[in-house]
């Protein structure tokens, strides 16, 4: 396919005043069912049995998740791919006998599945071998070609730090890191992205190649459009019904991941980022804008008041927040409980109930919805309204609007100054909604005021009563 095509072009292109590879580390990113494995396979084929034409003996060492996982590779997909190719172009022979080997010609292979030392053998000592995922991967008297495989499941360097120096004496040696999107436990994989964004940004790639395929952050996942511009492999190995057939089946299955987990692997986005030590990550509210729009504790609220419910997963803490509009018509809000565990939470709603009068109780996606039967006995005869996923994304985007734009005020309290001093978001179809996964602290504070916001600023106008086809004197 083109991508492959192109990936390969680049990563052997050769500096015209050295004569050497121009690049020491190739690091791809791609979709699932893109053909990365057959563009690998290729590299490390080229490696095996034309490079030792102008460097010598070659070996290479292939690592994946575990060493199980880059055994079932090497048997069901290059040993299979080499056979396909002698049948069909003739350009190897398997030599079956298991006493025999290879001769010096390098289209002679040979495969080897004895357990530890797996490995398929091309002509008279060029070796592709696999390794287990650890930090003495690679380790031997030399090495040309290091692969590290589904890198997203790395959390450090070890395996890398382990490699280059089995290759600092080899002439036109490389390091391939290839991949889907990781999560907030891929660092390893996070910062190879971040700097390759950035080397492509600059224009200055140094000795790294650095290939991306994925969706952009904001692109409509739903639109057959989007996939066709930014997947390479659409119409070639894959079908755009199969893309919208897992779309429907991950919302389907939210616990199974859902969207995000096909976001991950069929759009190679990060929905959720690790949070790097040398890395300053921009907040989501400025602090000093947060800052601007605190009000005093008991602040007076006129008119209507909505009191949203939130729950930290596994119930390991509990928020109960208002929103009401403070005299001047400015919305404010406020969090009247937040404590660990759930098993206070009924109690002190009812309490919170009698005090504040609201028009209506909610809660967003997550946890809470576990507690709406202890929610709804405490609403009495209040309004219960869940806040459905598209508008608590919604909600979210609208919460960060309205404290930019001095449209909300919120009573000083450290829990919530907290949340939202450590608030990450993530996206979701073209907006975004608070992180928790990746938070560098609880938020179920800012989740409870950011909900309780939306279903104030969403409450129907009460009807004014009417006496005689006229508005009510007492009314005005």
């Amino acid at each position: 396919m083109p991508h492959q095509r192109h990936v390969l072009d680049v990563a052997f292109e050769v500096d015209p005043d050295s004569g050497r590879l121009a690049y020491a580390e190739v690091d791809w990113t791609i979709m699932r069912q893109s053909g990365k494995t057959t563009a690998l396979f290729a590299a490390m084929v080229h490696r095996c049995t034309v490079m030792p034409h102008v460097h010598g003996r070659q070996r290479v060492t292939y690592t994946a998740q575990t060493r199980n996982d880059a055994r079932k590779k090497l048997e069901r997909d290059f040993v299979n791919s080499l056979r396909e190719a002698e049948k069909s172009l003739g350009s190897f022979r398997e030599i079956v006998n298991p006493k025999g080997r290879p001769s010096r010609s390098t289209k002679q292979w040979k495969p080897s599945m004895n357990n530890g030392s797996e490995h398929l053998l091309f002509g008279v000592g060029n070796y592709l071998q696999i390794d287990a995922p650890v930090k003495r991967a690679g380790h031997g008297d030399t090495l040309d070609l290091g692969v590290i495989d589904e890198a997203r499941f790395q959390v450090d360097d070890r395996i890398e730090q382990a490699m280059r120096p089995a290759q600092q004496t080899r002439r036109d040696a490389q390091l391939w890191v290839i991949s889907t999107a990781g999560d907030e436990d891929s660092p390893y994989l996070y910062r190879k992205v971040l700097a390759g964004r950035r080397s492509v940004e600059n224009g200055e790639p140094g000795k790294v190649a650095y290939f991306e395929w994925s969706l952009p952050p904001d692109a409509d996942i739903d639109d057959p459009e989007v996939w066709w511009a930014h997947h390479p492999a659409l119409g070639h190995t894959i079908e755009l019904e199969f893309i919208m057939t897992e779309l429907e089946r991950a919302r389907r299955n939210p616990d199974e991941g859902g969207e995000d987990t096909f976001r991950q692997e069929y759009a190679n986005q990060w929905v959720r980022t690790p949070v790097l030590g040398d890395t300053t990550r921009e907040p989501v509210i400025d602090p000093a804008v947060w800052a601007s729009r605190r009000t005093a504790e008991g602040v007076p609220i006129a008119g209507d008041v909505a009191m949203a419910v939130d729950v930290s997963p596994e119930g390991r803490s509990a928020a109960i927040a208002i929103a009401g509009r403070g005299l001047d018509g400015v919305p404010v809000v406020d969090v009247l409980v937040y404590d660990a565990g759930t098993f206070w939470l009924e109690p002190r709603l009812v309490e919170m109930r009698d005090s504040w009068e609201p028009r209506v109780i909610g809660y967003g996606p997550g946890a809470a919805r576990a507690l709406a039967p202890e929610i709804g006995r405490a609403a009495g005869t209040v309004p219960v309204q869940p806040v459905p996923a598209a508008d608590y994304v919604a909600s979210c985007e609208a919460f960060v609007l309205a404290v930019l734009e001095g449209r909300v005020k919120h009573v000083d309290q450290a829990w919530l100054n907290s949340a939202v001093a450590g608030a990450a978001k993530k996206a979701r179809g073209d907006g975004w909604l608070w992180d928790r996964q990746t938070a560098l602290s609880d938020i179920t504070a800012l989740v409870a005021v950011t909900v309780a916001l939306r279903l104030l600023e969403t409450l129907p106008a009460p009807e004014r009563p009417q006496v005689g086809g006229f508005v009510s004197l007492d009314d005005l």
